[in-house]
């Protein structure tokens, strides 16, 4: 046991953390995650990512992408996917990859629902700056390298087209 000698009295009452965040951009990072079990469905599992907010806060979002309902899945690999951009990975192995890595998010509030509060949610992740991505930044950088007409798909090594796979 721990001794803590607290007197509530002398304590002003607490909010309760931090309110909502206004709807808009931020820069942030994803500074935790965590596979859960869903509690609605035995055998559905999340991946839950703690994103701080510069200076607001954090929001959890949660990416549903071990579901029975192929939809959800489908939006949870689209999120990833968004993610993978905007911190200009195009594969993600592991989920530690994604941590600590800035990047932008647009933030909306959902209205509570059931008694639940109104709450903050995640609409968008992005990469920080004008909009293009590490990876096209880097490309860009780099002399283009001729690509053979028959050559079905672009090579890393070859200049960024309309067609470089971080798009589809």
């Amino acid at each position: 046991m721990v001794a803590l000698n607290f007197d509530a009295s002398a304590v002003q009452e607490s909010t309760g953390g931090y309110g909502l965040i206004e709807p808009g951009e931020y820069r942030a990072e994803i500074v935790a995650d965590e596979v859960k079990e869903s509690k609605s469905t035995a055998g559905n599992h999340y991946l839950e990512l703690q994103v701080k907010i510069d200076g607001k806060g954090s929001i959890w979002d949660r990416l549903n992408l071990w579901n029975s309902n192929p939809s959800a899945v489908e939006i949870a690999n689209g999120t990833l996917k968004q993610i993978a951009n905007a911190i200009g990975q195009s594969r993600i192995a592991d989920s530690a990859e994604m941590l600590l890595k800035p990047l932008m998010v647009r933030v909306d509030i959902e209205a509570g629902t059931a008694g639940y509060k109104d709450k903050n949610i995640i609409v968008e992740y992005s990469g920080i700056g004008s909009g293009a991505r590490p990876q096209q930044v880097a490309q860009a950088a780099q002399a283009p390298v001729p690509v053979p007409p028959s050559a079905p798909f672009p090579t890393a090594a070859s200049a960024p087209t309309a067609n470089a796979p971080w798009r589809s």
